[in-house]
């Protein structure tokens, strides 16, 4: 399975091109609910507001924790994350995700992106949509069962589509995720009893490495995150801003601060219908009378 582009490139300081991403979610941010699903919603993912049970301070033996955990914080976040796509894509499942990015020197632009990806068990079919509004508008809606696939983009009023195409279903919107639970120093602060297991709810705050150069940014001004995870390893609920300060463009001497919020939530975990888009057919008829006429 390949593995999605980040929603940045790690080399460039700048816009990422959701059609070449396809991808995983500003201080006030959206709230994503609801879902679907053969599976009906995942009850009470471990949100303050769900139908939830806190069971007071944490106290949980290792061998009872999610994977990468010892019970009271993360040790291993590669671990978690893996463990989160193995069972996402055993189950199959639907998750939201909002993404923003903002800088300091262009009000006016930045990234600002939400989407949903439905999976069946064993990640065929998936279908994947992106609904960008910074920097431009536009829809991008994706659908593969593993051995076919295509896209179809709707910008500025004009439609294009690609058949056949393949992708990696962005089961933990990887890098995205990825990235950001690795800049989190994370401790359990609440373990909470739900209809379908224990939810460990992690915070990350005050970070050491603040101050420090973090991956490809220059320096890490803050950080604060929250996330659930169910006992198996699924991050049920993530959320994350974080501030740092970068060169602008490809200037040596000047630096901008950059402003970044991820929210991703599991909204289904179970085996999803995913049917083929009403369009699969009609692309793939346009493709094969455009390679007869070339």
């Amino acid at each position: 399975m390949i593995d999605p582009p980040a929603f940045e490139s790690r080399r460039q300081v700048g816009v990422a091109a959701v059609v070449a991403l396809i991808t995983v979610v500003a201080v006030a941010f959206l709230v994503l609910g609801g879902g679907g699903g053969d599976a009906g919603p995942a009850a009470g993912d471990g949100d303050p507001d769900g139908e939830v049970t806190p069971t007071g301070a944490p106290d949980v033996d290792a061998e009872d924790a999610p994977p990468g955990m010892n019970g009271t914080t993360l040790l291993d976040d590669d671990e978690l994350v893996s463990a989160h796509r193995a069972a996402m894509g055993e189950s199959g499942f639907a998750y939201r995700f909002e993404y923003r990015r903002t800088n300091n020197r262009s009000s006016g632009k930045g990234i600002d992106v939400s989407g949903e990806v439905r999976a069946s068990a064993g990640l065929s079919p998936v279908e994947e949509r992106i609904d960008r509004r910074k920097p431009t508008e536009e829809q991008v809606v994706t659908w593969t069962n593993g051995t076919e696939g295509a896209r179809r983009t709707v910008a500025n009023g004009t439609t294009y589509e690609e058949y056949p195409y393949s992708f990696g279903p962005r089961v933990t919107l990887y890098h995205a995720v990825a990235n950001h639970v690795s800049f989190g120093e994370w401790d359990v602060s609440d373990v909470r009893e739900t209809d379908d297991g224990c939810r460990f709810v992690l915070v990350a705050a005050d970070l050491d490495r603040v101050g420090a150069a973090i991956d490809w940014h220059d320096e890490l001004l803050n950080y604060s995150g929250r996330m659930v995870v169910d006992e198996e390893g699924r991050i049920r609920r993530f959320r994350a801003n974080f501030t740092t300060t970068e060169p602008v463009g490809d200037e040596t001497d000047r630096r901008q601060r950059i402003t970044r919020t991820l929210v991703y939530e599991v909204t289904t975990v179970g085996n999803v219908t995913v049917p083929s888009p009403e369009w699969l057919d009609e692309v793939g008829r346009l493709v094969a009378d455009d390679r007869r006429r070339e």
